[in-house]
């Protein structure tokens, strides 16, 4: 009898609150404001315009300014994946040509899309190996190490 009583109850006040929702969305409408009182005045719309423009203007030459400065590191590589792929695999040479570059990774000539040790040969620059791990990682072997900065 008690879960009875428990049901309607639940019933009950679902019931309530779906009337209580539908009386809201039948309430009385809000009348539009007259023609003058819904456009701003002249002055202060051009002024706030104007304000947007030179915002804008600002977060562009920000933007520039980001865009123009070198990368240290590349963001999508991670500094302990980097370390671990390096101590597996070495970099030992590039023989770059732009249709058909090839790399020797630990002792073996490779080319793109080929896999070595787990890792899937992406791309070869002139002077880097991008490689893809199978846990989902990009990894870069940099054929010469750059001097900090």
């Amino acid at each position: 009898m008690e879960k009875k009583h428990k049901d309607l109850l639940i019933a009950g006040a679902l019931v309530l609150t779906f009337l209580g929702i539908m009386a809201k969305g039948t309430g009385p409408k809000k009348r539009p404001l007259p023609a003058a009182a819904s456009q701003p005045a002249a002055a202060p719309a051009d002024l706030s315009f104007l304000q947007t423009v030179r915002r804008n203007e600002e977060l562009r030459e920000a933007q520039a300014a980001v865009w123009e400065k070198p990368w240290k590191r590349d963001p999508f590589l991670s500094e302990a994946s980097a370390s671990a792929v390096a101590s597996r695999l070495k970099l030992d040479g590039i023989v770059w040509d732009e249709k058909a570059p090839y790399a020797m990774i630990n002792g073996k000539v490779v080319k793109v899309g080929d896999t070595i040790e787990g890792y899937r040969i992406l791309e070869i620059k002139p002077g880097a190996v991008v490689l893809w791990s199978d846990g989902g990682q990009f990894n870069e072997l940099k054929l010469f190490e750059e001097s900090g900065s």
